[in-house]
This record gives C-alpha cells, structure tokens and sequence, in this order.
C-alpha cells in the first residue's frame, strides 16, 4: 500500500542528498531501522567499547573510589 506523506523542502533535500539512487522508501526504511538499532542496543557492552582506554586506570580508579564514597555519604540513615 501507498501513502502519501508531506515533508518540508529542508528535509526533502537532505533525503534527496542521501538517497543515492535509491528510493525514498528505501532511504526513509533504512533511517528508520538505523534508529531502531540504537535504542536496541541501548546499554549494549559494544557501545561502551568506544570509551574504553579513555582514562588511565590511576585515574578511573581514584573516580570510583570518589563516586563510591559519595554514595555512602548520601545513603540514608537512621536515627
């Protein structure tokens, strides 16, 4: 089935730039399927691949040392 959409000129010409031969069909599937992904795969280990390295473990090791007393300090308590 066929459906008729509107879009305004901005985003007809940045599908048009990326489209590629293909349709627009295609290039709208594949954007959307592309945003699925990523919300999938939201808290994947694969994304937190990318920042590993970032820090030197001296200095990861003194951040959680710093997060983890922080926690304690604001876990409640009782009196």
């Amino acid at each position: 089935m066929v459906r008729v959409i509107s879009i305004s000129d901005e985003v007809y010409m940045e599908l048009s730039a990326i489209k590629n031969g293909r349709s627009f069909t295609e290039v709208i599937k594949s954007l959307v399927e592309g945003k699925e992904k990523k919300v999938q795969r939201r808290g994947d280990i694969a994304n937190l691949e990318k920042f590993f390295g970032i820090i030197s473990k001296k200095d990861g090791d003194a951040w959680q040392k710093e997060v983890l007393e922080r926690r304690r300090a604001s876990m409640p308590r009782e009196f």
